[in-house]
């Protein structure tokens, strides 16, 4: 089967729906697994993880709320895409706004835009304004299949999104353009992913059964140490009632104890943190130095507040790639 969204066909894809307003969009995408859900749900990303999606499918629609990154990039994705024809000339539909495309098993994707090129045929755009420490590789590559060392070309959740994307509608190219934190008003770079049936088959396979379990059987992810499992779990504690009382077992009285201890640790790491924090602010104020650097990454004394009144902090950054 598959789906025509205006002049390009969609050989993967079950159905294609357009909706009216932002909260219909959001109430759609509570029935299947987006681009982005994907790399949450798998443990990809570095911003949100499985109990987010499970949360997010599982609970009622509450509040919409985007955070900055989030609302500056849907600012800035007519510019990108701007940006990205001027310096190609390839030309493109988009940005696609509140629409989803359904695909095979789970996957429900929403296209940020859709790019023409003479020689591949139309593919998918997904568009970024990356903010994050990443060093990306050099723009323009090309990622033929995924390994490992393309995780040092392009980030992994954002591949993940463009693969989930190529799953999900059948077209066989598809390209991240991003703007980067230190690129210049009207540059974007840009990096092909070609489709990788392998990967792509996998990883409907996994987004199936990941939403069996976890959505329609209600299994809970796996426990880890984020927010989002946090709050799931302090949303089904029970209402407080007299006789909630039971004895812990050995098991629970094992975990406890250890919590008790790594906040013993934790208080004194924290000490000695600051404490040699304080004396690397003694040194810069010595040598009259904002930055100290070395391989490893670079001290740099962070000035906010206002200018009457301004306070600082000593921030000490590594000198890496994302994982």
């Amino acid at each position: 089967m598959s789906v025509r969204l205006g002049p390009i066909e969609l050989p993967n894809a079950t159905d294609v729906r357009v909706y009216r307003s932002r909260p219909e969009w959001l109430m759609a995408r509570q029935s299947c697994l987006g681009a982005s859900d994907v790399a949450k749900a798998f443990g990809w990303s570095p911003s949100a993880g499985p109990w987010t999606i499970w949360r997010s499918k599982r609970e009622p629609l509450g509040r919409d709320r985007q955070d900055f990154t989030q609302a500056t990039g849907h600012h800035e994705e007519p510019r990108i895409l701007e940006d990205h024809s001027r310096m190609t000339g390839l030309s493109h539909i988009g940005p696609l706004g509140s629409m989803i495309v359904f695909g095979p098993g789970s996957l429900g994707v929403t296209l940020d835009s859709l790019i023409s090129d003479p020689e591949m045929g139309w593919g998918v755009g997904e568009l970024k304004v990356d903010q994050s420490p990443y060093r990306w590789g050099r723009s323009e590559s090309v990622i033929e299949k995924w390994t490992p060392a393309a995780a040092e070309i392009v980030r992994e959740d954002y591949a993940a999104q463009v693969y989930a994307q190529m799953a999900a509608t059948g077209l066989k190219w598809g390209r991240i353009i991003i703007r980067g934190k230190f690129d210049r008003v009207g540059v974007v770079r840009w990096y092909t992913l070609l489709e990788d049936l392998d990967l792509q088959a996998s990883l409907v396979n996994q987004a199936a059964e990941w939403w069996e379990r976890h959505i329609v059987q209600g299994e809970w992810p796996e426990i880890d140490e984020t927010e989002a499992c946090a709050r799931a779990i302090a949303r089904m504690f029970p209402p407080a009632a007299e006789g909630r009382d039971r004895d812990a077992t050995d098991q629970e009285v094992g975990q406890a104890e250890q919590v008790l201890a790594l906040d013993r640790d934790l208080k004194a790491a924290t000490a000695e943190r600051d404490r040699l924090k304080h004396q690397l602010g003694a040194a810069m104020v010595e040598s009259q130095h904002e930055v100290l650097a070395w391989d490893g990454g670079k001290v740099r004394l962070q000035r906010a507040g206002r200018k009457d009144n301004p306070t600082r902090s000593i921030r000490v950054y590594p000198n890496r790639r994302a994982s």
